[in-house]
């Protein structure tokens, strides 16, 4: 599995302006009684997903703003930001599972992981690496010999 490091700019580059509509409408967008109040969206191609504290993953055309799918994972306690390598969402429960969707127009779960530790902040991706920051230490991981 390769890694790449992924910023918005680097997943599809957008001018700011054009984003500000549809960063307006995520982050007022409520589905149900949830809103993506702490965690920040994320632009992959043009689809801008979100995922809120109970876990509803939602993917949106970011031309229409209209709905491509809207997904419960299981369980509370979604407080990071999702982040991706472009062809995968990284998606982290607090209590240290990790979900891997497809970054795709349908839901696609890959598969789960668990970290061993509560985790409450957002990964970082860089250089081929995945980290992970616990609330008992720091986690690399990478595809490499």
């Amino acid at each position: 599995m390769a890694f790449s490091a992924v910023c918005l700019a680097f997943v599809y580059q957008l001018p700011v302006t054009s984003l500000l509509p549809i960063y307006r409408k995520l982050t007022t967008l409520s589905l149900g009684s949830t809103t993506d109040y702490m965690q920040t969206p994320i632009l992959i191609k043009d689809r801008p997903y979100g995922c809120d504290d109970r876990g509803t993953l939602t993917c949106f055309d970011a031309k229409s703003g209209e709905i491509i799918f809207s997904e419960r994972l299981p369980g509370n306690g979604f407080t990071a930001s999702p982040v991706s390598d472009g062809q995968l969402l990284y998606i982290t429960r607090e209590f240290g599972k990790i979900w891997l969707v497809g970054a795709g127009r349908e839901y696609s779960e890959v598969g789960i992981n668990e970290l061993g530790d509560n985790c409450l902040a957002t990964p970082a991706i860089s250089n081929g690496t995945l980290y992970f920051r616990t609330q008992g230490s720091l986690l690399a991981i990478a595809d490499r010999p």
